[in-house]
């Protein structure tokens, strides 16, 4: 029997998209689904990805490490530092720090046009407290556009910082940018007496920089494996393919290029995905997001209370792999787990296994694995492809806002950009 903390200890590592740490989590990921009888497939994509790179900021004796922004290129700057409370701002006052580098407690949206439109030097992100600063990415498009320098710092060094501000500051990054293939691993199970529907699982193998992210996302995949290796020994009436996604945390690129590259087959066969993004607190709220209707809501909502599991609901969009299906219609069960430590620590180096809890893991997995064999072993498909009217424009919204894309809708546009 596989634990789901086996799988989180064997993939300690970072497994940043299209690098060496990708390569080698597609490895141990394809031993596991192997062990649970099932052949994996990866599939390649192109992107712009980049190394974890270092920056340091140099305020007279002040010396600050600092952690670029993926996608930057190695530079050197120096400027008067300007501190703004609240990024909004810099988009009202345009021209207001024009050659400064700003500091700021978090970031105005699409932010390296912001900064090229402003003639802003650089800009400094504070995490918030008691977080290390942490690896965050530019767009894709800014690989061609032309990446502005822009790195985050502690909230203990963001304080110092604000304190000489006015003053003139240095800043040096050390990153390199390429063009490379990440990957999707793709695992098919048959169903025994199928008909035309299929129902996705998904999560997402990838990590940022610097992290093993083993709450964001090793968890989810860990559930993933152990829901396979349920249904290696329980085969369902109904085809199930498994998706492990690579490339969720530089926008969802994973997702993206697998529903691009299977349309024909999502349009005609898929019904329903589950999505599990975000797992293992010892202490912590499991939740239900339903990117769907309040039909799917309450259907999975009962099968959870019928087997003693009582789950936070809501019917929402959710930032994860989700969002490339939802363009589609297809609807998305999204399970999570907030609330502890292990979530507080995502996308920084301390996600790691030492705060995962198994029995966390292994609830996660049951809900995921209680619904899909409902689903799989029903005498009718019980979910309808559709989502729900009050989402829609949020779907449209996030797309053009924070993937920077025009959706690629089944229905006609409500938001008007």
């Amino acid at each position: 029997m596989i634990e789901p903390i086996d799988v989180i200890n064997a993939l300690n590592f970072e497994r940043l998209a299209a690098t060496s740490g990708e390569k080698a989590g597609i490895e141990v990921i394809s031993e596991f689904v192997k062990k649970c009888g099932f052949t994996p497939e990866v599939e390649a994509y192109e992107i712009n990805s980049f190394n974890a790179g270092a920056g340091q900021i140099t305020a007279g004796d002040l010396k600050v490490k600092a952690v670029p922004f993926g996608l930057c290129s190695d530079v050197e700057i120096s400027g008067e530092l300007a501190f703004v409370e609240n990024a909004d701002r810099i988009k009202v006052d345009q021209g207001l720090y024009d050659g400064k580098i700003i500091l700021c407690y978090g970031q105005p949206r699409d932010l390296n046009n912001v900064m090229k439109e402003g003639g802003i030097k650089a800009f400094i992100r504070i995490t918030p407290p008691h977080r290390k600063a942490y690896q965050a990415g530019h767009h894709q498009t800014a690989f061609d556009e032309g990446a502005m320098p822009v790195v985050t710092v502690t909230y203990k060094d963001g304080l110092a910082l604000s304190k000489v501000a006015g003053s003139d500051i240095s800043l040096k990054i050390e990153q390199t940018s390429f063009k490379a293939n990440a990957h999707n691993i793709v695992v098919d199970v048959k169903g025994t007496n199928p008909d035309n529907n299929l129902t996705t699982l998904v999560a997402h193998f990838d990590t940022v920089a610097n992290t093993p992210g083993s709450c964001d996302n090793t968890a989810g995949c860990a559930c993933l494996i152990k829901i396979l290796e349920f249904f290696g020994k329980n085969a369902p009436r109904r085809d199930l393919r498994v998706v492990f996604c690579g490339g969720e945390e530089l926008g969802l690129l994973g997702s993206r290029a697998y529903v691009d590259a299977h349309k024909e087959e999502i349009d005609k066969r898929v019904k329903l995905n589950i999505n599990i993004d975000v797992t293992g607190d010892s202490l912590g709220t499991d939740q239900f997001t339903v990117l769907g209707t309040k039909e799917i809501l309450g259907y999975v909502d009962g099968i959870a209370r019928e087997n003693g599991l009582f789950f936070k609901t809501a019917l929402d969009i959710y930032s994860s792999d989700c969002m490339p299906f939802a363009e589609q219609e297809i609807p998305t069960i999204n399970i999570a787990r907030f609330g502890g430590t292990p979530s507080f620590y995502i996308h920084t180096e301390d996600d790691t296994p030492n705060y995962i809890c198994n029995d966390s893991l292994n609830r996660s997995a049951t809900a995921g694995r209680l619904i899909l064999d409902r689903v799989l072993n029903a005498e009718i498909y019980p979910v309808t492809k559709a989502i729900d009217e009050s989402l829609r424009e949020k779907v449209e919204k996030f797309h053009y806002h924070n993937c920077r894309t025009e959706p690629k809708l089944n229905w006609e546009p409500k938001y008007k950009k």
